[in-house]
């Protein structure tokens, strides 16, 4: 049974060369006569389409004209011609990316050219009066109209404006990398510039901004006063030497009046009053001593140029020359 088969392969033949020539010949002969046609026919459908949208504007004017005694000359004023995609521009607009539709106000006539998308080169125009009958036909499908009266300016020369092709984006991806980093306390206004494919911009200060930084300030609440900024803001002022008291204030030290310290940490005795003074910084006695009996109360006052040495009974304390300090009188044997 293998036998056999394998001699039934061996006695087949396959294609010779002459016979694939032939074979490829016919089938260009056949394609060089079928692609024309095709393409006429393709070519024919298209202009067809075009004529069908000179109608429908001239339908449309016809009935404006009923009702307003005057035709529209714009268009887009016509409202949506098809159901298929139309896009509006000044003056004309574009039905299917391809069908180019103006119209000529003060002929009252009516323009389409057919353009491959991508092109500003019309493959045919047609035009048509509204009142007029005829085509007026621009290309190499006019021959397949029987009624053309003329080219499509002579019918109807309206222009309809050549699309500018788009400017190439020279940043299609934007602008690379990231923009510059500002430093703190600037504000960063970069931005991507597309002509150019650059970040544009400054690093601006921040009004006020201070983060960071101290300064000495002035606080009710004590001495050695400082504040913090964060940001734009500076914060509470806070002081080393809280104050107990408020310097200067009058107040009482222990039970002696007094007066607050410069530093606010408390009372002291000033001696300004007659009947207290200040023995140290813990101390306030009465300001007249009593002396015993046979003793005097002695003290020793120096101007800065001359010494002097008083006696006095503690009952006489009047009348020296220089500052009455009690704190410095002594009880002294007569």
């Amino acid at each position: 049974m293998l036998r056999k088969k394998e001699k039934s392969l061996k006695g087949r033949k396959g294609f010779t060369l002459m016979e694939v020539l032939v074979t490829v010949i016919i089938v260009g002969v056949l394609a060089a006569i079928a692609y024309p046609v095709f393409s006429k026919s393709i070519a024919k459908a298209r202009a067809t389409e075009a004529v069908n949208l000179l109608e429908i504007v001239r339908s449309k004017q016809i009935k404006n004209f009923a009702s307003r005694q005057t035709y529209v000359t714009d268009v887009n004023e016509l409202g949506k011609l098809t159901n298929n995609k139309e896009s509006a521009n000044t003056g004309y607009i574009v039905v299917n990316d391809k069908y180019y539709v103006a119209l000529d106000g003060t002929n009252a006539c009516a323009k389409v050219e057919y353009r491959k998308p991508g092109s500003d080169n019309a493959i045919f125009t047609f035009t048509t009066g509204y009142e007029t009958a005829g085509l007026g036909c621009t290309g190499n499908v006019c021959t397949s109209f029987g009624d053309i009266i003329g080219t499509a300016d002579e019918v109807c020369n309206v222009e309809i404006p050549v699309e500018p092709e788009p400017e190439p984006d020279p940043c299609p991806s934007g602008c690379p990398g990231n923009p510059p980093t500002c430093d703190p306390g600037t504000t960063s206004s970069y931005t991507c510039d597309t002509t150019t494919c650059q970040w544009k911009g400054s690093c601006d200060p921040i009004p006020g901004w201070c983060d960071g930084e101290t300064r000495d300030c002035t606080s009710a609440e004590g001495t050695g006063c400082q504040q913090t900024c964060s940001g734009t803001t500076w914060g509470t002022c806070v002081c080393d030497n809280v104050y107990s008291c408020t310097p200067g204030a009058a107040g009482s030290f222990q039970s002696c009046p007094g007066t607050c310290k410069s530093d606010g940490s408390g009372y002291e005795c000033t001696g300004e009053n007659d009947t207290h003074y200040c023995s140290d910084t813990n101390t306030c006695l009465a300001l007249n001593k009593t002396c015993a009996d046979g003793q005097e109360q002695k003290q020793t006052c120096d101007d800065g140029t001359t010494v002097l040495t008083r006696k006095w009974s503690w009952k006489n304390p009047n009348g020296w020359n220089c500052e009455f300090d009690t704190a410095a009188c002594k009880c002294e044997a007569k």
